[in-house]
């Protein structure tokens, strides 16, 4: 008994444990998913952060009464403000991909992230929750330890072991279930049942690409699609938890939700949706997809590259050492490539000190040196030996020479010492178990944040004072995508408008043009997914107090780039409502409906 015991501990630490190279692979992901998303939004930078566009400050703050929302983006309106945070936000993210200053990095894009969020609560989709929560469990994972310049630059100790496990990885792992067994749990609609949720998903014409529009056409397909949807979503987490072959069961989850995510993104327009699902879960590959499956195709494109490389560096410089067995990896070169101190060679030592350079001897004998030895390890990459005749144009190597010179002199400043091993001890320990405790007590309380979105769920779990817990750290979560049954009230818009001089103009589009016939693609009517999300939530009863702001927005960006007698007067917005039938019946007429009329002046 006493085994069976032992055994099942050591399973469940095996499921609750993520390995250290899954956890960077998730860190650069987040990071270039931040990077991204920062720039998408960028060019809406005006329309949707500043006090110039579809929701000024003052609007926020009548419309929006939620005083745990905290966001830095609301300290100015001004554009020149919002840029300035954007690009702070960028910034981290790159730190986040190259793993410097990790946990600050980490801290500072949850942050960032969260303020920017909650600056503009009307453009958000489901991904944008998702992303931001899993964000927050992910400050508390040790991102850094590999595959990082904190690792590079010895600013934290090396792994003793190859995964980790602690109250945030429970944390995070949990979450990513929580995330799909809710999306198919709250899918409590017939036609999530009766085969033909797709069918209705696939009719949503300010979702749907041209894949989403062929696929439609397959009656049979969106039946078994609607059914491989819900029980994937509800069951297919169970495959992270498999007692026999943990690994391989794991991996093939992940392959799964991703290949889910990617049919959603190819046949709707989603944003970064499908991206951030796929990313967020990256931290649950297991060690044998590193240990085997990703080292046995690794070493195969290496052993495509040539042989008879010598690496020679300082063996002083611990620097050094790291860089040369980090191009080794990194560039795939092949296994037989060596990595040698100089000291082992007295006449490569001798030209070493000559030079002030790494030493390279090539397959022929040749001694390469400085910027020419970046020249030889690119000639030897199977994957970027083409960048090698382009770093030897007289431009490229004059100035890699120059920034050789540069990094050859400062190298000693970066031979750090290894950190030792040190024990928590007294505060350091304390901190330790409070923020173990934290992440469990903020992880129950999730939990019954899920389980309270239930409609069936009285009373709930968790009591309205206590909602303020979930609003500060911004763990407040529903996932309800397609959920309870997806939408059957579809349509487009249409906004004719009176200019100065009399013309009829369409304002939506900027032409002369105004038309009720149906576009061909209602989704592509949208400048982009932020824009299509704001305009579908306009239609929304719960959204109609922001038509004012949207009608301002407009009027101020036509009248500013018109001349006096072609300044917007008056307009409509007239969403043209089209009802999806069941399938094989008739589509009913369609239903213009005025929702908003404005006057400009």
């Amino acid at each position: 008994m006493k085994k069976f015991w032992s055994a099942l501990v050591h399973k469940v630490r095996e499921w609750f444990s993520l390995d250290y190279r899954s956890m960077a692979a998730l860190r650069i992901g987040v990071g270039i998913t931040l990077l991204l998303d920062t720039i998408q939004r960028s060019f809406d930078l005006r329309a949707f952060y500043s006090d110039a566009g579809i929701l000024p400050r003052a609007e926020y703050l009548r419309l929006w009464e939620n005083k745990w929302w905290i966001s830095v983006h609301m300290a100015s309106g001004l554009s020149g403000f919002e840029a300035v945070l954007l690009a702070v936000a960028a910034i981290f993210a790159i730190m986040l991909i190259l793993g410097y200053r990790t946990r600050f990095a980490m801290i500072a894009s949850w942050f960032l992230l969260v303020s920017l969020q909650m600056r503009n609560p009307v453009i958000l989709q489901g991904g944008d929750v998702l992303f931001r929560v899993v964000l927050f469990w992910m400050m508390f994972l040790p991102l850094g330890k590999v595959w990082s310049l904190d690792r590079l630059f010895n600013r934290t100790a090396r792994p003793t072991k190859e995964s980790h496990f602690s109250a945030a990885t429970v944390a995070y792992i949990i979450q990513i279930c929580l995330l799909y067994i809710f999306t198919g749990v709250l899918k409590t609609g017939a036609a999530w049942h009766d085969g033909t949720a797709v069918y209705y998903a696939l009719n949503v014409d300010q979702l749907i690409t041209p894949v989403g529009a062929y696929l439609r056409e397959l009656p049979n397909v969106m039946k078994v699609f609607t059914y491989m949807t819900w029980y994937l979503e509800t069951y297919g987490v169970l495959l992270f938890f498999s007692p026999i072959a943990t690994g391989f069961f794991r991996t093939m989850g992940i392959f799964l939700f991703a290949c889910l995510q990617i049919g959603f993104n190819s046949s709707m327009r989603l944003g970064l949706f499908g991206m951030i699902a796929i990313v967020v879960t990256f931290g649950l590959l297991p060690s044998g997809f590193w240990n085997e499956g990703c080292n046995t195709f690794t070493n195969w494109i290496a052993s495509k590259g040539k042989k008879g490389l010598t690496i020679y560096y300082d063996f002083e410089c611990s620097f050094c050492y790291k860089i040369s067995y980090l191009l080794k990896r990194v560039l795939l070169l092949n296994p037989e490539t060596v990595v040698l101190a100089a000291h082992t060679n007295s006449e490569i030592e001798k030209i070493m000190e000559e030079k002030n350079s790494w030493v390279l001897v090539d397959g022929s004998g040749s001694v390469h040196t400085s910027w020419n030895g970046v020249i030889a390890v690119l000639r030897h990459s199977p994957l970027f030996s083409w960048t090698a005749p382009v770093t030897k144009l007289p431009g490229i190597s004059y100035l890699g020479d120059k920034l050789y010179a540069l990094i050859s002199r400062k190298r000693k400043l970066v031979c750090i010492p290894e950190p030792e091993e040190k024990t928590p001890v007294g505060i350091q320990n304390v901190w330790h178990t409070i923020i173990e405790v934290s992440v469990v007590f903020l992880l129950l309380y999730v939990i019954a944040w899920n389980i309270d979105t239930l409609e069936y769920n009285q009373p709930k779990l968790i009591a309205p004072r206590m909602q303020s817990i979930g609003w500060f750290t911004h763990l407040d979560q529903k996932f309800n995508m397609f959920a309870p049954t997806p939408l059957t009230e579809d349509g487009w818009y249409i906004m004719p408008g009176k200019l100065r001089d009399g013309t009829e103009v369409n304002v939506m589009n900027g032409t002369e043009e105004v038309t009720y016939a149906k576009p061909k693609w209602v989704s592509y009517t949208y400048k982009n997914q932020r824009w299509q999300k704001y305009l579908m939530n306009l239609w929304s009863r719960d959204f109609s107090e922001y038509r004012l702001s949207y009608g301002r927005y407009l009027c101020r960006e036509w009248n500013a780039s018109h001349e006096f007698d072609k300044q917007l007067m008056t307009f409509e917005m007239i969403f043209i409502v089209e009802n999806t039938p069941p399938p094989g019946t008739p589509i009913p007429p369609v239903i213009p409906t005025t929702i908003w009329t404005h006057s400009c002046f």
